[in-house]
């Protein structure tokens, strides 16, 4: 009896990476990763920022938050302190007005949080990057048109923040999706 294979190949490399996708298997497998409720839509490969207080006792809250916040996507004035981590893509996403895979408002999304550990996600690259750059956040599209709210940059500007702790892990073409490393 002839049985026949489930794939007809196997690659030597690992294919694309999607915004928000964890790039190391390691990172999937320490607590690196958290769940927040989400106050607003949150965008997978997208940083997140602290958002409303969670008025119940995180010791005995049915969603064992880790804080006592939820998460948002950021808005203008928020701070390098503010920053919780970048939304990681995930079975639970869906999609968001602009077809990108994204947590619905007031859903539980997944979220890299851990600065410092050398975890790796992937987040678009809006310009050219190299490896060690410093990583910005965009909070102010007033200020910065080209730079959806929540993506990264290498370059320090009105409107982004510096993400502390965080750098681009590989050289990465504008207009592709690179990989930070937390």
């Amino acid at each position: 009896m002839t049985r026949s294979s489930v794939q007809s190949g196997y690659y030597d490399g690992i294919d694309r990476l999607y915004p928000g996708q964890i790039a190391d298997f390691g990172t999937s497998q320490d607590n690196s990763t958290v769940s927040y409720p989400a106050e607003t839509e949150v965008i997978a490969g997208r940083g997140v920022v602290k958002g409303a207080a969670i008025t119940t006792d995180p010791n005995t809250n049915p969603m064992n938050q880790p804080a006592p916040y939820k998460i948002k996507a950021p808005v203008s004035g928020s701070v390098t302190a503010d920053f919780v981590g970048i939304a990681v893509r995930t079975e639970a996403c869906t999609n968001s007005s602009d077809s990108e895979a994204a947590y619905a408002a007031n859903t539980m999304a997944t979220v890299v949080v851990r600065r410092g550990t050398g975890s790796i996600i992937g987040a678009k690259a809006n310009v050219a990057v190299a490896a060690g750059d410093p990583v910005y956040m965009s909070v102010d599209a007033a200020q910065v048109p080209n730079l959806p709210v929540g993506e990264f940059t290498n370059t320090n500007a009105a409107g982004v923040i510096q993400i502390t702790g965080a750098t681009w892990y590989a050289q990465a073409a504008a207009g592709t999706v690179g990989r930070i490393e937390l």
